[in-house]
């Protein structure tokens, strides 16, 4: 079955929308990452030491 061509403001749109959501996704993952390093203090030092 053939799909429908959108017309371009409705492209634009959905466009949008998709990356709104992936906006909010990343901030998500950014807070949630923040989060951890704040709660396992430990990965800085295991960090420091494979440096080495």
């Amino acid at each position: 079955m053939r799909q429908r061509k959108l017309p371009f403001d409705e492209l634009v749109n959905q466009n949008r929308e998709e990356l709104m959501k992936d906006q909010k996704a990343m901030t998500e993952i950014e807070e949630y990452l923040e989060s951890r390093r704040q709660a396992d203090p430990s990965e800085k030092k295991l960090k420091k030491e494979n440096a080495k």
